[in-house]
């Protein structure tokens, strides 16, 4: 990953760390963009 990449993987997960349902929606959109 890239540098931006992790810093919004990093806010993503210290945003949404006690919601696990809605992290793992953004970690799949994450692969799904970087996967275009």
């Amino acid at each position: 990953m890239d540098a931006i990449d992790t810093a919004v993987f990093s806010i993503s997960l210290s945003i949404h760390k006690d919601n696990t349902t809605t992290f793992s929606s953004i970690v799949f959109f994450e692969l799904g963009v970087w996967d275009l």
